[in-house]
């Protein structure tokens, strides 16, 4: 079970990586003099989309480690 945990965290560490990257590439593309505003818009709301997943993914993991826990007891 611990394995499956640590993987678990980990995924969820380079989700959040891939999302906070998907936010900066919005970013980016929205500076004004660029033309890729659908594409700054679509990448921003991906990244939020992201990161939003793999924290439900932590909180998951999160809460069946304290109910493991609490059966141990």
């Amino acid at each position: 079970m611990k394995i499956e945990i640590l993987i678990g965290e980990i995924v969820s560490v380079v989700l959040i990586a891939i999302g906070l990257y998907f936010i900066v590439l919005g970013i980016d593309l929205l500076q004004p003099g660029r033309y890729a505003v659908v594409a700054g818009v679509a990448s921003l709301a991906s990244g939020l989309l992201i990161i939003g997943s793999s924290v439900t993914l932590l909180r998951t993991i999160l809460i069946s480690l304290t109910a493991e826990k609490k059966e141990s007891i």
